[in-house]
């Protein structure tokens, strides 16, 4: 009889494990999709970051290249004309001096490009659009040492420097050297040097990133990709 009863109950208890087991399996089953849920969100959070930290990079330097060759080509087209003739190694005559700025004040100078210097080989300030450190000289310039090399040079500055003391209210400006040359391959008689706002740059890097979330977030909606790329 007791033996009888202790098998009942061990039956009734086997009888009772199935549901209680499969409970426990339904919430394991429901946190697993919690977890997965959670972790997925977290690695498209990651995703899109990075991706929108490696556009900015990528934009910013592609943007930077293309400052440097339009810099450039205004060392050509503008500054070019307006210094030949011109001896670098002698402070400019006042009348020299007005046609030089003549020249850039109507054909660089914009809301965005905030200053320009022409420097001569002895690393000497010849021209400046704000008329500061006319005369000076300045060593240790990496940047300007490239130009007088015969390459272009870039760089986001932090305006630091004492040459850049007027400029500190900017915060940060891109600033491009570009060689000076009379001729097309001719010797380098100094470099051209432009001061520009990160404006332009910081909005073509934002449209970009806002595009990347966009994409990430909802991969079918692409119709909101319009305003983002112009904007």
């Amino acid at each position: 009889m007791v033996k009888r009863r202790g098998a009942g109950l061990l039956n009734s208890e086997t009888r009772d494990d199935p549901p209680a087991r499969g409970w426990i399996g339904s919430f394991g089953a429901q946190d697993l999709r919690v977890r997965f849920g959670f972790y997925s969100l977290l690695v498209i959070a990651a995703m899109a970051v990075y991706s929108a930290w490696a556009v900015g990079r990528y934009l910013e330097r592609e943007m930077i290249r293309t400052s440097a060759e339009s810099t450039a080509m205004m060392a050509r087209v503008v500054i070019r004309p307006a210094v030949t003739g011109i001896s670098l190694e002698k402070p400019l005559q006042a009348r020299e001096y007005e046609m030089l700025d003549a020249a850039i004040k109507q054909n660089t100078l914009s809301e965005d490009l905030v200053r320009v210097k022409v420097w001569n080989r002895d690393r000497g300030v010849m021209y400046a659009s704000d008329g500061g450190a006319i005369g000076q000289r300045f060593e240790d310039h990496e940047e300007l040492e490239e130009a007088l090399e015969g390459q272009l040079a870039a760089e986001v500055s932090t305006l630091a420097t004492e040459e850049n003391n007027s400029l500190e209210r900017y915060g940060r400006l891109l600033e491009v050297y570009a060689p000076l040359t009379l001729v097309d391959g001719g010797p380098v008689v100094g470099a051209y040097e432009i001061y520009q706002t990160l404006a332009p740059i910081q909005a073509r890097i934002g449209a970009a990133q806002r595009v990347v979330s966009i994409i990430l977030a909802e991969p079918g909606d692409c119709g909101r990709l319009q305003g983002p790329l112009h904007g």
